[in-house]
């Protein structure tokens, strides 16, 4: 049979050396051992895992239910010390977030490091807030964070740096890594943002009946009229198609505007030549895209990934609140039924005819609603998406509703203690929440059920869940809670993947005012790892 190794934490070449082999079994014999070379990269860092494999028995033999095994690289680096020899953050963040590890092979009682900042070309109080103090590790606790104010005042032309310093351990420990240097990023040196709008075709039209002007239009933009044709324009809210208006003047114009435009984040690495990836993030039910933004944390890893970024805006409902218009679980509660399908193909091909975009790396992330909408784009436009991560959404239940053209990257996240879009599935309830969804909603699949479904239409086979949570994606959850399950094997560009977040709810908490959770980073690199073939 073969005998394969994967990463899942740990690196092949940095962490151990990756095996690929045939292993033959000779009459009578039960036993086979492989050796794996672990490597040490003399740095201190969490504990790592690769999973070996066995495929493809021959003669006859079948494989039993132990097809895999996964690997833990515990680290054994002593001392203690900074995780990373330098950071970096924009002057405009607010506060950065240094990570202080102890290792593994030193007595794991109780000990103390002392932590202070130091001047490089930055200086305390005008560019960053200085401190200082004792980092105390509980016995076998091998994590520490320090939080440091970033200040902006404006003066700032270039970029500055300034060092962290730990001393005076105690309990037996010794030091490792005791400086790291943080550089404080000029917010000029960023990307920029650009606004972008579908084209779209109005089919305005204008009839007279019986005094009053009957204005009907498509497209999704809002109505606008004015004494003249130069402007100014009024925008008038809450016309929607048919609209009457009786008007006191000889002459009034209409036009309408166009729908929803977007901001589009463009890195600083950006350049006209070079395709690079397009991340849209989709909004939960209630939220606006800036609101999710500050959830997710996305666009300073859009700057240091090099991805073209957007958070689009959904449609207005009659309740003042903005939603997608995904599957019939999750859709329009007032039935206006806008087309947000052909809304976010038609922006992603207009950002695509503006700017170089890497066709094969396409991705939308959605939250609830918007989660619910990601998968309603991967049926509908698996020709444009190269992948989706869902937190907290599903896909149809009906499996007729739903047929891709090609394979889509599938990464479904989910919390297994949601009220709302509950982990088993079931029809969408509102407990606690700003809104009250209508009775009788249409039901939707669970998380298992959901990845089942995407499994089938990417020809995916031979799930493999992890023994144990490998992850910290919710830091209201003690400890590691994210259960990983793969598909080992499905078409190009059709991988399969469920994060089960143990404990998780509607929101999972990703960050806090000391630390971040591995979400934003790991579901980003997720889906740049995963291309259209």
């Amino acid at each position: 049979m073969d005998f394969a190794t994967l990463d899942v934490t740990a690196t092949n070449g940095l962490n151990y050396s990756g095996i690929t082999n045939t292993l033959s079994f000779a009459p009578g014999e039960k036993v086979k051992l492989v050796t794996i070379p672990i490597l040490d990269d003399v740095v201190k860092q969490a504990s790592k895992s690769f999973r070996a494999s066995l495929s493809n028995p021959t003669g006859g033999a079948v494989l039993g239910s132990q097809k895999t095994s996964t690997i833990t690289i515990l680290d054994s680096d002593p001392g203690i010390g900074f995780e990373l020899a330098s950071y970096s953050v924009w002057e405009n963040a607010g506060a950065i977030i240094v990570t202080v590890l102890r290792g593994n092979d030193v007595a794991m009682g109780p000990i103390t490091v002392d932590y202070a900042t130091s001047d490089l070309t930055a200086k305390a109080g005008q560019d960053y807030q200085t401190v200082s103090g004792t980092l105390a590790f509980e016995p076998s606790e091998t994590v520490k964070t320090i939080t440091i104010p970033i200040l902006r005042d404006g003066l700032v032309t270039k970029n500055t740096s300034f060092r962290v310093i730990l001393s005076n351990s105690t309990g037996g420990a010794t030091l490792g890594r005791t400086s790291t240097s943080v550089t404080i990023l000029d917010a000029a040196g960023l990307g920029t943002y650009r606004t972008v709008a579908p084209p779209f075709d109005t089919a305005l039209t204008i009839a007279r009946a019986q005094g009053l002007n009957i204005l009907t239009w498509g497209g999704g933009g809002q109505l606008q009229r004015a004494d003249r044709p130069t402007g100014p324009w009024q925008v008038l809210t809450n016309a929607s198609s048919p609209y009457a208006v009786r008007s006191s003047l000889p002459t009034t114009f209409y036009r309408v505007t166009r729908p929803r435009p977007a901001n589009l984040y463009i890195p600083s690495s950006y350049h006209s030549q070079t395709p690079a990836p397009l991340v849209i993030l989709l909004h939960g039910y209630t939220l606006t895209g800036d609101d999710q933004e500050t959830y997710m944390q996305f666009l300073p890893l859009a700057e240091a990934r090099g991805f073209l970024y957007c958070h689009p805006e959904g449609t207005l409902d009659k309740a003042g609140y903005q939603f997608w218009n995904a599957t019939d679980s999750f859709l329009d509660y007032f039935n206006a039924d806008p087309d947000d399908a052909a809304y976010l193909r038609a922006l992603i091909e207009e950002i695509g005819r503006q700017f170089a975009v890497d066709r094969k790396r396409v991705h939308l992330v959605g939250f609830a609603n918007g989660a619910f909408m990601a998968y309603r784009m991967a049926c509908q436009s698996a020709d444009l998406i190269s992948g989706i991560a869902s937190l907290n959404g599903a896909t149809f239940l009906d499996p007729s509703r739903c047929a891709p053209s090609q394979p889509v990257n599938i990464l479904h996240i989910h919390g297994t203690a949601n009220p709302n879009v509950r982990y088993a599935g079931g029809a969408l309830t509102t407990t606690g929440a700003a809104y009250q969804a209508p009775a009788n909603m249409p039901a939707f699949p669970g998380a298992l059920q959901t990845v089942q479904f995407w499994a089938g239409y990417n020809r995916a086979r031979e799930p493999v869940s992890e023994p144990e949570p490998s992850m910290d994606l919710d830091l209201d959850v003690p400890g590691l809670d994210t259960v990983i399950t793969r598909y080992m094997k499905y078409s190009p560009g059709g991988t399969v993947e469920l994060w089960t977040i143990n404990g998780g709810g509607l929101f999972p908490t990703f960050h806090s005012g000391k630390s971040s959770s591995e979400f934003a980073p790991r579901v980003i690199d997720w889906l740049l790892a995963h291309p259209k073939p």
